[in-house]
């Protein structure tokens, strides 16, 4: 698990494994768009984990205005719901989109059980990179993300980690002198972009122009 940076406290097991599917920044799309090209990767690398940390329960938490990437999620988990000898419950949470619904420690908060272990919150990058490993051997080395805002073509790309921010902006039509914000506008940071590359944990980059930067 360790490979996709999911390290529990002394080895322990999780009592439930959380999906963080919530999109709590606006312009961010990359991961409705992972659950809607690849939902039964997500239910099943979240398995995989659910099995690997011997959790009792599994949630995906979701925004409930997703109705489609609902309905594709509900359908994933009907048909492999019982895969590797499940027999533990798959259950989607919607929530209101409202920031900052989403954040881990809200989540925790909402979520909050009398088991010792409590919660692993993981990301949808990390369970379809699980499953990347586990089932087709691939190591994690792409990750899907957003590039929105001031760019002549707006659109979620699949790169590789380690793609320099500015060329990925420059490649999306960014003037340049537009101001960059890794992340989105509400939890997002500036950033030339000249030094800095896509990580495991980028969902989006914003292009804004300095005028809209406060």
């Amino acid at each position: 698990m360790y490979q996709i940076g999911i390290v529990t406290k002394n080895d322990k097991s999780a009592d439930q494994v959380v999906v963080n599917a919530f999109a709590n920044e606006p312009y961010i799309t990359s991961g409705y768009r992972l659950i809607m090209e690849s939902p039964g990767k997500v239910v099943l690398g979240t398995i995989l984990a659910a099995e690997a940390l011997d959790a009792k329960s599994i949630y995906i938490y979701i925004n409930e205005d997703v109705v489609d990437a609902v309905g594709r999620l509900k359908r994933s988990i009907q048909k492999y719901g019982r895969s590797l000898g499940n027999n533990r419950s798959v259950e989607i949470v919607t929530v209101k989109h409202r920031y900052p619904a989403g954040n881990a420690a809200w989540i925790k908060k909402r979520l909050m059980t009398k088991e010792k272990e409590g919660q692993m919150i993981v990301s949808l990058a990390q369970m379809t990179a699980l499953y990347d490993i586990v089932y087709d051997g691939e190591p994690w080395i792409k990750v899907g993300i957003t590039v929105s805002g001031k760019v002549e073509n707006p659109k979620n790309l699949w790169v590789p980690i380690g793609t320099n921010i500015k060329e990925l902006v420059k490649f999306c039509g960014s003037r340049s002198e537009n101001m960059i914000v890794c992340g989105g506008p509400l939890s997002g940071r500036t950033t030339t972009g000249e030094n800095e590359w896509i990580q495991k944990d980028t969902t989006g980059i914003l292009v804004l122009e300095p005028k809209e930067i406060p």
